[in-house]
């Protein structure tokens, strides 16, 4: 009811707090909480945001909605990566694969989950997120399962399809997400929470894998990659019962808050112009974007950086075991490199959040990758290509997850945001069609030739940041001089919030 009076205040009204969100802003202005002016008041009381009910609202939204991203991805992390531990335990030669079919199948698994990234963005507001995630993970988890019964290339190629489909319903879900319950300078670091534990799933998968890989199971379960399968599927069916009971259908009247709580969810969904959101969509907002050039700048950045994140995801394993450790050893020497991919996100996402800039990081990130690649390629030595893995995953992390916050920043409106963040990983995501035929199996255990086009598709990455920052920049040049220039005559420009980024007034973050 709160939030039903709250937006009936005016569109430009809630748009006018929009310089929060230029780059020109002080510190203090992102952290400082200011009253509504008193025109802008519920029941004429101006708004104010109690601190300690926001502190208490933001805590709550971390235990049971974050800390739900942060499985659901998980469990869609590993049960996407199983395969790689697997074909270090014979799976290649159990069903028969030849030349490049198990490339393939890593393909095939994005065909159908690149198809669907923009549909479930743009759904989820209707379906809920909780009946959407649920129910993903319920099918993906089945396939992963059934996967430990397949006999050929054939079942293997049709369970990817699958996987593909239902998995797409979880990360760009929760960008989305992510980046209208949270303020700029809050969700990155929740976000960060998230990739670490997408980087424990790879971790732990390692781990797991070590144990179950050595198993002999019973009639049509004896290979150890087998229970493996038919394991991690069970895990990820099995934790969905709590799912339907904790996480919350719709997040402004969640269970978990009370009535003052409530209402402060609702205040801040006007006091943050970032969290404003609109209730109708319109395909213009598409039509838009794709003549918007950021849209095609983050596209080629999402496609550099994804291929590595998906290969580190899959062909690591075997990457690790060409440098001395064999078979399932290897599964246990990627732990590391995860670990420390996630604990560099964190650091790196907390410090986006503190300075308000996403760029500089990406840009680190992107040359840390970039020497990671080159040590990898060029060195002879075990030991040096393995200290080249650690730089390589500085980027891997961070490429994908500061890319679509930075997105989110410069979006104001909910379903430009779904729209932009769902095609972007979409088209990004092709890169997953890619990463099967750069990283080929008669080039492994070392992948030269894939480790060579990672390298050069960084690079691009590199200068596509750069460029991003340029052009940012030019339009808030061109922004504040219309804005003088008009005041200059005595025509000052108003407010047109339902010009969303186009706004005169809205200016774009770093």
């Amino acid at each position: 009811m709160v939030l039903k009076l709250l937006r009936k205040k005016s569109t430009e009204e809630a748009h006018s707090f929009n310089q929060i969100s230029s780059n020109q802003t002080s510190k203090d202005q992102f952290t400082k909480i200011e009253a509504l002016d008193s025109d802008q008041s519920l029941e004429n009381e101006p708004i104010v945001i109690d601190k300690q009910v926001e502190k208490r609202v933001l805590r709550k939204l971390d235990i049971f909605v974050v800390t739900w991203f942060a499985i659901f991805y998980f469990f869609c992390q590993l049960d996407r990566s199983n395969i790689g531990f697997a074909q270090t335990d014979g799976f290649i030669d159990d069903i028969g694969l030849k030349g490049n079919e198990f490339g393939n199948a890593n393909s095939y698994l994005y065909i159908t989950y690149l198809t669907f990234e923009p549909i479930n963005t743009l759904i989820v507001k209707k379906v809920t997120p909780k009946y959407l995630m649920i129910g993903c993970a319920f099918a993906w988890g089945l396939t992963t399962l059934s996967q430990a019964f397949i006999q050929n290339a054939g079942g293997l190629y049709a369970c990817r399809l699958v996987m593909g489909l239902f998995e797409s319903g979880i990360l760009p879900v929760i960008y989305v997400l992510t980046s209208t319950i949270y303020t700029k300078s809050e969700k990155t670091k929740r976000h960060s929470f998230v990739y670490f534990i997408a980087a424990f799933a790879s971790a732990f998968g390692g781990l797991l894998a070590y144990g179950l890989l050595r198993v002999t199971g019973p009639k049509h379960l004896e290979e150890g990659w087998r229970i493996m399968f038919f394991v991690e599927g069970l895990m990820t069916i099995g934790v969905l019962p709590l799912a339907i009971f904790i996480f919350p259908k719709n997040f402004e009247t969640s269970w978990f808050f009370n009535e003052e709580e409530k209402k402060c969810y609702a205040q801040r969904l006007i006091h943050y112009p970032e969290l404003y959101e609109k209730d109708d969509f319109k395909w213009s907002v598409v039509w838009d974007m794709f003549k918007d050039f950021k849209f095609y700048a983050e596209v080629i950045w999402q496609f550099c950086c994804v291929l590595s994140f998906f290969a580190s995801s899959t062909f690591l394993p075997t990457i690790v075991s060409s440098m001395g450790y064999e078979g399932i050893k290897s599964n246990l020497m990627v732990v590391p490199i995860y670990m420390y991919g996630a604990i560099y996100y964190i650091i790196v996402a907390t410090l986006s959040d503190y300075f308000k800039n996403r760029s500089i990081f990406m840009a680190i990130s992107a040359l840390a990758m970039l020497i990671g690649y080159i040590i990898i390629y060029a060195s002879k030595k075990d030991g040096v290509r393995y200290f080249g893995c650690f730089f390589m995953i500085m980027g891997v992390y961070p490429g994908t997850g500061l890319n679509m916050m930075w997105l989110g920043d410069n979006l104001p409106s909910h379903y430009q945001k779904a729209a932009y963040m769902g095609f972007t990983m979409a088209l990004g995501n092709t890169a997953g069609l890619a990463y099967g035929q750069v990283f080929r199996d008669n080039d492994a255990p070392r992948y030269q030739n894939g480790i060579k086009v990672g390298l050069a598709l960084t690079a691009v990455a590199l200068v596509d940041v750069l460029i991003q920052i340029g052009y940012y920049k030019y339009l808030n040049n061109k922004k504040l001089k219309a804005l003088e220039e008009a005041e200059r005559q005595g025509t000052p420009l108003e407010e047109q919030p339902e010009l969303h980024d186009k706004n005169p007034h809205y200016l774009y973050t770093f």
